[in-house]
């Protein structure tokens, strides 16, 4: 059954999934709690309530710390892989749906960036593509893509990669995919707003159209463009047409004429909207994949 899935970091809360809940949802993502007796908590209560939920690494920890999994040092990848494997078996112990880590990570920059929309993390976090090399990301990613084959195999654990910046990489990128088909792509709606505004050379809805069969999950939010920008928003069709927002409903309507399988998470702070404008943004969303005869 497709899910639309409620994003709840940090802790487990039963009177935020009181609060934010709607009956369109049906699925949980959990990202960074505390240790295993909160783990434990939310996969009982998914249980209870006869809901899966998926894990975005990492599983537990507030450092947000992202396996490195493209590295170009092979010590750092050892430890990024040894890292991924220890999750891995934990998402299988607990039941979850995936584990989701991002690829490239470190990202990739393009040598053409407008600066205007999207600063980037720090230097030492990502990769220029003129760094890396069109020969180096072929090498660590066909190493990544093998490795996470098998630990998926190993551990009977779905595994999925959130994209992130690829750079001048997109064929490189799509290629893997092609090659792996049983490792699920997950698609961010504002990274790729960020993408298309920061790296003038990449065109969304081309990528989609190659990549698009691969989408597993959608993760699904809005940013605001301006002095203080802000993302994770919740995606309001009111906003579709202003110049400082992006076009995230654009985007999960493109992708779901193409692919009727996906999941959707709400990756978005629901505070920032009135209860009446989160109840539209989960409507319209459900109301897109409905339209396409997607099995919601």
């Amino acid at each position: 059954m497709r899910r639309l899935q409620m994003g709840m970091w940090y802790q487990f809360s039963e009177k935020d999934w009181d609060l934010y809940h709607h009956e369109l949802i049906n699925g949980l993502e959990i990202s960074q709690y505390e240790d295993r007796d909160e783990l434990e908590r939310v996969a009982l209560f998914c249980s209870n309530k006869n809901i899966q939920f998926g894990i975005h690494t990492p599983v537990f920890g507030k450092d947000k710390t992202i396996p490195e999994v493209t590295s170009l040092d092979d010590d750092v990848y050892s430890k990024a892989i040894k890292s991924v494997e220890e999750q891995v078996a934990i998402a299988s112990e607990y039941g979850a749906d995936y584990l989701l880590l991002h690829y490239p990570f470190p990202p990739i920059y393009s040598p053409v960036v407008d600066r205007r929309y999207w600063n980037g993390p720090p230097p030492h976090a990502y990769y220029y593509s003129e760094k890396i090399g069109g020969h180096n990301f072929t090498y660590i990613s066909e190493r990544l893509f093998q490795d996470i084959a098998n630990l998926q195999n190993k551990h009977n654990q779905r595994i999925v990669l959130e994209y992130d910046f690829f750079g001048e990489y997109e064929e490189i990128f799509n290629q893997m995919f092609k090659e792996y088909p049983d490792i699920g792509l997950v698609i961010d709606t504002q990274r790729m707003e960020h993408n298309k505004r920061t790296f003038p050379d990449f065109n969304p809805y081309a990528w989609l159209d190659q990549i698009y069969k691969y989408v597993y999950l959608v993760h699904y939010s809005n940013v605001r463009f301006g002095e203080e920008t802000q993302r994770h928003l919740p995606v309001l069709p009111s906003h579709e047409e202003l110049e400082n927002y992006g076009n995230s409903l654009s985007y999960l309507s493109y992708i779901a004429k193409k692919n009727n399988t996906f999941h959707v998470t709400f990756e978005h702070n629901p505070k920032a909207v009135s209860r009446e404008e989160l109840v539209d943004c989960y409507e319209v969303a459900h109301s897109v994949l409905k339209s396409v005869n997607a099995p919601v």
